[in-house]
């Protein structure tokens, strides 16, 4: 296992209500290259994965089986980085390059439903 990799973590500190909570594997990064490191792991590609900020917006009801990615925002305000960063926008890219696949497969599916509702249905009421 990698080094930024922990596993069976207690989460309970990134909840809203407090409730106990502990994440199969649990990894922080400050940097893209990071980041690219806990992507290429087994851990990250077997597991279904959580990516938080430093909010506290989650709510569970049960332990989570996959991986918590976490970014350590407190580097990134300690570094003062006041422009755009490179590594910041890269972190950004890949956080994306998951949404958009989605939204693809969701979008294609719509697609076909169309194609098939406009191009296979019978025609009714037409002598």
């Amino acid at each position: 296992m990698n080094d930024l990799i922990r596993e069976n973590v207690d989460i309970t500190p990134f909840t809203t209500f407090g409730i106990r909570t502990k994440a199969r594997y649990f990894a922080e990064y400050s940097c893209v290259a990071q980041l690219e490191e806990i992507m290429r792991t087994a851990e990250y590609q077997q597991s279904e994965i959580l990516h938080i900020g430093g909010g506290s917006n989650l709510l569970f009801v049960k332990d989570f089986e996959g991986m918590v990615i976490h970014l350590e925002q407190y580097e990134y305000l300690r570094s003062g980085i006041m422009d755009v960063s490179m590594e910041e926008e890269g972190v950004d890219m890949l956080n994306f390059q998951k949404w958009y696949s989605a939204i693809s497969r969701m979008v294609s599916a719509m697609d076909e439903l169309l194609d098939k509702l406009i191009n296979h249905t019978g025609i009714v009421g037409l002598n």
